[in-house]
């Protein structure tokens, strides 16, 4: 990937020429957990061995681009029928 201006300017695939050429690894679909923010990469590694960032830079960097999304939970009432109770967004 190239930037200029703060912008993405060129992007150009990538073939590692090893397994171990990368800085993160992921098993799976582990990684959309932390993309739609249901686990952080302390949580995946934890629960997944095999999923650890290389160095304490690429650590950072994940924590701060995929923050963990809090659940809370509220219940909704219309006033009509009983209370139900949904997710927030």
């Amino acid at each position: 990937m190239e930037f200029s201006d703060g912008r993405i300017s060129k992007i150009d695939p990538y073939m590692p020429e090893h397994f171990f050429d990368g800085d993160a690894f992921f098993l799976g679909y582990t990684f959309l957990q932390m993309l739609f923010r249901y686990r952080t990469m302390d949580e995946l590694n934890f629960a997944h061995i095999e999923c650890f960032a290389k160095g304490g830079d690429i650590a950072v960097l994940l924590q701060a681009l995929f923050l963990k999304k809090n659940q809370m939970w509220f219940p909704y009432y219309n006033g009509k029928d009983k209370p139900n109770t949904y997710p927030t967004l």
